[in-house]
């Protein structure tokens, strides 16, 4: 016999994920603002009182960051924060992203409703500020508006599967540029710009060409930047 909806549990079913989702999210801006390094063991009493929550959320938020590949599980330690990703990978990533993205700008200029082209044509509105006057945190936040402008060329091409495979290098790469700060937004801002327009004109060979130039120029920015 099914038993009644109890409403506690109900809230508790509806509360969790958001409290498991900003645990998650809290986390993130720590690793991104290095104040929890590759290495550091991660445990789950601790973060529970340093964010005033019971250590269910955060297991859960754990458990999501190691499916995005920040945080790794180990024997006999528990969670700790994931390596840094490192220039052999990064290398590898690119060799993907340049094999995709091109080919996704190219059917995004065919593809692309009014909408989706009035959201690319937002982000390219205004150039940054110049890269010394961002702080660290500011940074973050340009490269997060840099996956977001590449998740919505995926999204113009109209391949769901591409923007899905696409997302899930995300994570990595946030994590990369968290460390490493190639310092060039002003030259990813034009070159977004040059995406976009390409995408907006309907012409499919010089948005791939400029998808392709950007790539480029984004890994070679990255290889010859330090470490913060």
């Amino acid at each position: 016999m099914t038993q009644p909806v109890n409403q506690r549990d109900t809230e508790q079913i509806t509360r969790r994920p958001r409290v498991a989702d900003e645990v998650r999210d809290a986390l993130r801006r720590l690793l991104l603002e290095r104040e929890l390094l590759p290495g550091d063991r991660l445990l789950v009493s601790d973060l529970a009182q340093r964010f005033g929550v019971s250590p269910t959320p955060v297991r859960e938020a754990l458990s999501l960051l190691e499916a995005e590949g920040l945080v790794a599980k180990r024997p006999r330690q528990g969670y700790v924060v994931g390596d840094l990703l490192d220039h052999g990978t990064l290398q590898s990533l690119y060799a993907v992203r340049l094999r995709l993205e091109p080919w996704a700008a190219g059917q995004a200029a065919t593809h692309a409703t009014a909408e989706q082209l009035d959201r690319l044509d937002a982000m390219c509105g205004a150039p940054p500020s110049p890269p010394d006057a961002l702080s660290y945190h500011e940074y973050a936040g340009v490269q997060d508006q840099d996956l977001t402008f590449h998740g919505l060329v995926a999204d113009a091409s109209g391949n769901v599967v591409l923007g899905d495979v696409l997302g899930r290098l995300a994570p990595k790469l946030r994590q990369f540029h968290a460390y490493h700060q190639a310092g060039a937004t002003e030259l990813a801002w034009q070159e977004h710009r040059a995406i976009a327009e390409a995408i907006a004109r309907g012409d499919a060979d010089a948005a791939e060409a400029a998808m392709t130039a950007h790539l480029q120029a984004a890994l070679e920015r990255i290889r010859s930047a330090t470490v913060r």
